[in-house]
């Protein structure tokens, strides 16, 4: 099968990992984990009275916990933009309106944002105008797309990591940057918000990653997002790109690694597997062959461009279109020819 000792033993680590998390819930964990997985559970009706109340607690938790926090100083260049009521429910629904969760975040969001764009940028929104051109090639490259939602209605995100690969060579600020831009760029949508998401790692045929290099800073940045993770499934052929992968799933928490599957065998044996999540085979930009398509990626980024800098062109100009949004698994798309 390819893999050393050290290997297998990493594999058997993994498989116990998993089949842990899994068995330390109880009954009715377990089949609430189920229902997310394959997107059933029933949604949180939210109305003013329960936001009201779970905001209250919030800002009682950061108040006595915010000292010497990269959070108390964003707060205090612009209480306005910390402050503001979308972007501290956007959190809330990403810990499902737990306050300690949630300030825990938000603080862990502010130390990453600074980490990756510096302290003029703390507190405004990033726009592709603030990645560097590197950050921007590797944007293009297409290693991260937003796919199309599933059944759901959930935000379904393509990672394949061996895209990088073929490209040039990108620092892991590059690529966080991107992870960024693309995961708060899906947050825009307040359905995304409420109804999650779900990232499929993806390594077949000539999209393998070779190494972990990276992987565990692109998982440990992704957690200090405030997407509300509904599952990830690792697709691979070949049981090697899982034990490259497993790095991530050591420090994940417990409660993450029961959402957790992993699919093995040919594209067309991992797309039926995702089939029996909601995930139909026409959601991501694959071929037949396995090749990624990049056309709709592409369009997506050009849409991006021409949405935040739509201030600087004349309404009359011809590049001031709408913004392509994501469709759903049962919309109908219509092609020329």
């Amino acid at each position: 099968d390819g893999l050393t000792a050290e290997d297998k033993k990493n594999k058997q680590e993994i498989d116990d990992l998993l089949s842990e998390a899994l068995n330390k819930l109880t009954f009715e964990e377990r089949e609430e984990h189920q229902e997310v997985l394959h997107g059933v559970k029933n949604e949180i009706m939210e109305d003013d009275t329960f936001l009201d109340q779970a905001l209250q607690e919030l800002e009682c938790h950061l108040a006595n916990t915010k000292s010497g926090s990269l959070y108390e100083i964003a707060e205090r260049i612009d209480a306005a933009y910390v402050n503001d009521k979308a972007f501290r429910v956007m959190f809330l629904r990403a810990n499902e309106y737990d306050a300690k969760s949630t300030a825990d975040q938000m603080f862990r969001f502010f130390e990453s944002k600074h980490r990756l764009f510096g302290a003029d940028k703390l507190v405004k929104d990033i726009t592709i105008e603030d990645l560097y051109e590197d950050d921007i090639a590797c944007l293009k490259v297409g290693w991260a797309q937003l796919a199309r939602r599933d059944r759901s209605g959930r935000q379904v995100f393509l990672q394949c990591g061996g895209l990088l690969l073929h490209a040039s060579p990108f620092t892991i600020q590059n690529i966080l940057r991107v992870q960024y831009y693309y995961i708060m760029k899906a947050l825009q949508s307040e359905e995304t918000q409420l109804r999650g998401t779900v990232s499929i790692w993806y390594g077949i045929g000539n999209l393998k990653i070779k190494s972990r290099t990276g992987l565990v800073e692109r998982f440990t940045a992704a957690r200090s997002l405030p997407q509300k993770k509904a599952a990830i499934h690792v697709c691979c052929d070949d049981a090697q790109q899982f034990v490259l992968s497993s790095v991530m799933v050591k420090v994940m928490q417990a409660n993450m690694r029961a959402r957790v599957r992993l699919h093995f065998g040919s594209l067309t044996e991992c797309q039926y597997q995702l089939s029996t999540y909601g995930i139909a085979p026409q959601s991501l930009p694959l071929d037949a062959f396995g090749n990624i398509n990049l056309d709709r990626h592409q369009r997506w980024v050009q849409s991006c461009v021409m949405e935040e800098t739509l201030v600087e062109l004349p309404i009359s100009s011809p590049q001031a279109l709408e913004p392509i949004t994501t469709p759903n698994e049962n919309d109908v798309l219509f092609t020329g020819g």
